[in-house]
Order: C-alpha cells, then structure tokens, then sequence
C-alpha cells in the first residue's frame, strides 16, 4: 500500500513538473460596485478604470486540463456622479485567484474562485462645474481612528471569476475575465441593506516562460 502511494505520489509530481509554466502578466481592469440603495442613495456607480498586475502559475494536470493559481495587484472601486459632483473611488487590492482551465486548441475557458486584500486607496470629489478636486484616503478598518480619511469596515474580499482567453504565438497570452465579489465591504447592520460588492472586468497580456 505505502509503495503504491509513493508511485502515485511521484506520477503527479511528475506530470506537474512537465507541465509547469510562470505567466507574467499586465493589463486593465473595469470596475464598479454592486449597492443597495441605502448606500448609493438611488445613483448606481458606473465603471471606472484601473490596473492589474501580476503572475500566475500554470499546472498543467493533462493536455486539457490545469489549475493556475496567481498572485496580483489589482485595482477596483467605481464611480458615482450626479449634476453637481463626481465621486471616483480607488481601491487596491493583493489577490488570490485560483482557476481551473480548460483547454482547447489554442483558446482556454477558466474559472474558480478568489480571495483578495484591501491595502487602502483614494476617494477623489471632483465638482462637475468648477472648483477644486479633493482627495481623501481609504482605509480598511471598522473603527475609525482618522477624521480625515473615509473608512471601509471589511479588508478581506472574496468571490469567483470565470473568464476565457487564447494562447498567441505559443508565447502571449490574451485573458478576459469577470470577478463578482461576495464579501460586503461593510458590516452588517440592522434596519440597514448593507450591500457593496466589487464587481470588476479585467483584460490582461501575459507571456508563457515554460519551466521545464
């Protein structure tokens, strides 16, 4: 039984090793919140634009199939204007997805889930007509220490993304996913609708380095 375990054992670590590929990558996201009317006063928050940057890990487990986790730097939030003012909210997160692919040919579809922490950002107030824009920390914390600084109770996010993207040259990679946050980024109150979600589109370029 223990000599079959160890022949299993070093058969997957094997194929991983012949499989394994780093995948820098760079590129944009779009992102908005999802919020219940008691946060957003009834103005829904429109997509703003930010940055993602990282790399994932490609396993591969046969021909079709691999797990890619990754470790990025990613840029969320949203933006909410009315006649008079635009408010743009920044926020930068490390994440943690971990995505199941599917391969076919030179395209893939993938999909799993992620966990992600908030490092803070910038609230920007900026008058519609003239005036001055105004910029405000945000900090990750359910108990304001900064009068100066707006507040976001929860650091921790979580949530799936599902995406596709195709292999070009053998060597680039053009990935397309969407990430639908589930953690609420502030907590729960009673008599209050407390919904905030992230949800972000991210477009990236990456390039495969094999390392094997």
């Amino acid at each position: 039984m223990r000599k079959l375990s160890f022949v299993l054992l070093a058969t997957i670590l094997s194929v991983g090793a012949t499989a394994q590929t780093l995948i820098p990558k760079v590129g944009g996201t779009f992102s908005t919140f999802a919020a219940s009317d008691d946060i957003t006063g009834g103005e829904d928050f429109e997509f703003k634009a930010g940055l993602t940057l990282g790399a994932g890990f490609e396993i591969g487990i046969n021909d079709a199939f691999a797990i890619q986790p990754e470790l990025l730097f990613q840029q969320k939030g949203g933006m909410q204007k009315d006649d008079d003012v635009k408010v743009t909210f920044n926020l930068n997160y490390i994440e943690l997805p971990v995505m199941f692919k599917y391969k076919f040919s030179n395209f893939y579809v993938n999909a799993g889930p992620y966990a992600a922490f908030g490092l803070g950002g910038k609230a920007k107030v900026k008058p519609t007509g003239s005036g001055a824009e105004i910029s405000v920390d945000i900090k990750f914390d359910d108990e304001p220490t900064d009068e100066d600084a707006y507040y976001l109770d929860n650091a921790l996010d979580f949530g799936v993304q599902i995406g596709g993207g195709v292999v070009v040259m053998e060597k680039f990679v053009i990935d397309l996913r969407y990430g639908h946050g589930l953690g609420n980024l502030y907590d729960k109150e009673d008599d209050f609708d407390n919904k905030f979600q992230n949800r972000s589109i991210q477009l990236s370029v990456g390039y495969r380095i094999p390392l094997n």
